[in-house]
């Protein structure tokens, strides 16, 4: 109805000035003349920042139920709005609203109402009282760089959200079919209250996780004290720039679900790293709860150009990290088919281009160092500058890379290079049972499981790979028998001989010895065989001249 009669309405505009405020509280408000009473105090309430409610009219005279019959050009009304329950129950509002000139710059076809800001805009937080809102900008508006509010804290760069945060509530209200999504209130909890519904045991277990020192005896309301005050908004900041894109997309997701509650544990295993912080909890009848602290923070850049720039960057992240760890070695190309596979299609040619160029500048970009030929090497401190050369020789060349796939990706990024399922058991339980321990310097079992499968992905000699095993085992097994020391080891090489054709080479672009093309195969195990034997040479040649001189 109102679409059609909107040429022959006409765009009414009030001042909303809340009575008594210090410093001044006032909004300009753009509306139809077609709006009903009701609908009028609704956008009132959403342009200071408070939800809607029954608010009471003093008005002279009986008004009608639409606008254009409330007002004449010189009339002036008093909205009251009641006490709410929380923080704003300081005083009901007294709402002064005047007649004024429409802006010039709304869009005649708008239907949703605007609010342009006289003084100051309202944080997107309906638990402030729009007075102590105020003070807060003024504060900011003044060079501030930081307020704090009782246990709240608001920054400079949320008065960038403050007015799409405004739109975005009266397009809810008037029109939802064209607003944008927003973090699910039911799914928030204040950190204190989240943390508090688990058990002392676990948050125990979340303070040593996170290195928070803890005194015997101490009670579960100063442990929970504890892990709030370690977890600033800094530090929470921090945790959501170190997500990798798949934790921070199913974070994002997990936010905006309208649902009530939510049960869906991809959630649990995407974002383990807020779990064991205490960050993400399940209860029941409510479902999984985030830290509402947490929630603001992504609050502040949903929807923004700086998210969007913080997404990129995290597609970037991520490719790097899986290049680095896939191909040990790798160029553009390579970087390109990552991107591919992550789905990456925000990032344009020219944007790829600029993040692959700066990949060795940025110090904070997973480690990597920039070689010659426009590549860059995972830098990781335990490998020899000599492996690094056998794998770029063992490639010749090759322009054919193995392409990941998403999901291949996701579980790359999570364990990394890793054994089978069967290898894994067979091999831990090898450890297990003939292990030698000591105080100093002992790997754990999972520590020697990764350390062959790296081992075996950098392309290391069979014998070396073995080698890993059987220096956590030698002190027990040299009491053994000649047989027994035998057996063990024979069983540690089949294991390295079978997952040495599964896992992903860096010396194959990436493809295992069972899915790479033949000529490359070929060419990789008979150049790894020439490495060998002039190894085995230098070694037999250093020995005899050892046991010469």
């Amino acid at each position: 109805m109102r679409q059609k009669d909107k040429k022959k309405e006409k765009i009414m505009a009030f001042n909303i000035i809340v009575a008594r405020s210090n410093p001044l509280v006032m909004r300009k408000l753009n509306i139809r003349s077609s709006y009903t009473v009701k609908e009028f105090c609704d956008a009132v309430c959403i342009a200071l920042g408070i939800a809607p409610v029954d608010a009471e009219l003093n008005v002279e005279g009986s008004p009608g139920d639409k606008l254009d019959k409330l007002f004449s050009e010189n009339d002036r009304i008093e909205l009251i709005l009641p006490k709410s329950e929380g923080k704003n129950t300081k005083a009901h509002l007294d709402i002064y609203v005047d007649r004024t000139e429409a802006d010039e710059d709304i869009p005649e076809d708008t239907d949703v109402p605007f609010v342009s800001t006289y003084t100051h805009m309202n944080l997107p937080a309906d638990m402030w009282d729009v007075r102590d809102i105020n003070n807060i900008l003024l504060d900011l508006e003044a060079g501030a760089g930081a307020v704090q509010t009782g246990n709240m804290q608001f920054y400079a760069k949320d008065l960038e959200y403050v007015q799409k945060k405004t739109i975005n509530a009266l397009r809810r209200r008037f029109a939802p079919e064209t607003a944008e999504k927003e973090v699910n209130n039911a799914i928030k909890l204040p950190m204190r209250q989240l943390i508090g519904h688990n058990k002392l045991d676990v948050l125990k277990d979340i303070c040593e996780k996170n290195h928070i020192y803890l005194y015997a005896g101490t009670r579960k309301a100063e442990v929970v004290e504890r892990i709030c005050y370690s977890f600033d908004r800094d530090r929470l900041s921090d945790l959501i720039r170190d997500m990798n894109i798949f934790e921070y997309l199913c974070f994002r997701d997990y936010l905006l679900d309208e649902s009530d509650t939510r049960y869906d544990n991809t959630v649990e295993e995407e974002l383990a790293r807020l779990y064991d912080k205490g960050l993400i909890t399940y209860i029941p009848q409510k479902g999984y709860c985030i830290a509402a602290e947490l929630a603001e923070i992504f609050e502040g850049s949903f929807s923004t150009p700086k998210e969007e720039k913080l997404i990129k960057d995290k597609y970037i992240r991520t490719a790097s990290a899986v290049c680095g760890s896939l191909y040990g070695v790798f160029d553009r190309e390579m970087f390109d088919a990552v991107l591919d596979g992550l789905k990456a299609d925000m990032l344009t040619d020219e944007e790829r281009k600029r993040a692959f160029a700066e990949l060795g500048i940025r110090g904070d970009i997973n480690n990597l160092t920039r070689m010659d030929n426009e590549r860059y090497c995972c830098n990781d401190s335990k490998l020899k500058q000599s492996v690094i050369e056998r794998v770029i020789a063992r490639r010749n060349g090759s322009k054919q890379i193995f392409i990941p796939d998403k999901e291949f990706i996701k579980k790359l990024i999570k364990t990394g290079p890793e054994l089978g399922k069967k290898s894994r058991e067979s091999l831990a339980l090898l450890i297990t049972k003939h292990r030698y321990y000591h105080y100093y310097g002992e790997m754990n079992t999972r520590d020697i499981l990764k350390a062959v499968a790296r081992s075996i992905h950098w392309g290391e000699s069979t014998e070396d790979t073995v080698k890993i095993v059987e220096d956590s085992l030698y002190r027990h097994l040299q009491w053994q028998s000649r047989s027994t020391v035998n057996d063990v080891k024979l069983q540690i090489t089949k294991i390295v001989e079978t997952e040495e054709k599964n896992i992903p080479l860096v010396g194959l672009n990436g493809f295992s010895l069972n899915n790479c093309p033949k000529e490359m195969k070929e060419y990789y195990l008979m150049l790894k065989e020439k490495q060998e034997a002039e190894m085995q040479a230098r070694i037999r040649k250093a020995a005899a001249l050892k046991k010469r001189y």
